[in-house]
C-alpha cells in the first residue's frame, strides 16, 4: 500500500510541471527526508502525505490514499458506493466531503501520534527517575 501511495505522490509532481520534490519543503531538512521517502529510502509519513494534500488542494484524499477515484477532487460528484449505487441528496457523502473525512482522519491520527510521543517521553523520564532513586536504595 505504501508503494502506491509513493507512486501516486511521484504522478502528482509529474503531472505539476512547475513542481519539484525540492519546492514542496521549506528548509534542506525537510527537502532530504521528502525526498527518502518519496524515493522509497524510508518510510512516507502522514505528515508527509498532509504536506502532499496541503500544497496540492486539487488533489483526492481518497485517490492518494486508497487509489480510488480520479485524482483531482470534482466538487459535488456523487461517491458511488460498493452495491453499485450512489449516494445523492442532503448529507449525502461525495468527493467533496469524503476528502473532508479522510483529513480529518488524518489530522486525529496525526494528533494521537503526537500523544502518544509525549507518552512515550515521560515514560521514559519517569523510568530514569526510577532507575535513579533504585540505584540510591541499593547502597
Amino acid at each position: 500500500m505504501e508503494e502506491l501511495i509513493r507512486q501516486r505522490v511521484k504522478e502528482i509532481i509529474s503531472s505539476n510541471k512547475n513542481v519539484s520534490l525540492t519546492s514542496l519543503g521549506g528548509s534542506d531538512s525537510v527537502k532530504m527526508q521528502l525526498s527518502r521517502q518519496i524515493n522509497g529510502t524510508t518510510t512516507i509519513t502522514v505528515g508527509t502525505i498532509l504536506l502532499i494534500l496541503e500544497k496540492f488542494p486539487q488533489v483526492s484524499a481518497e485517490w492518494l490514499l486508497r487509489g480510488e477515484g480520479s485524482m483531482y477532487r470534482q466538487e459535488n460528484e456523487p461517491l458511488t458506493l460498493p452495491n453499485g449505487g450512489s449516494a445523492h441528496g442532503d448529507g449525502a457523502m461525495n468527493h467533496s466531503n469524503s476528502d473532508e473525512i479522510i483529513r480529518k482522519f488524518i489530522d486525529e491520527i496525526a494528533a494521537q501520534r503526537q500523544i502518544t510521543q509525549s507518552v512515550i517521553e515521560h515514560n521514559g523520564t519517569l523510568l530514569q527517575m526510577l532507575s535513579t532513586s533504585g540505584a540510591g536504595g541499593a547502597k
